[in-house]
């Protein structure tokens, strides 16, 4: 039987996401996200689809 699809986002896409978040502006970045939540969530996000692809591929 076939796995259900992975919920999980391509590494690369997430990638992009941290790229797009690094080249807006410190006080944007700041003001958009006070508690600095964003950017450790997606590096989580990226690792899990890394793990993910690694396993995948196996």
């Amino acid at each position: 039987m076939p796995l259900p699809p992975s919920s999980v986002r391509p590494a690369a896409a997430v990638q992009a996401d941290i790229t797009a978040w690094l080249a807006l502006p410190e006080v944007l970045r700041l003001a958009v996200d006070p508690g600095r939540e964003v950017l450790p969530a997606l590096w989580a996000e990226w690792l899990a689809a890394d793990r993910a692809e690694i396993v995948e591929a196996a």
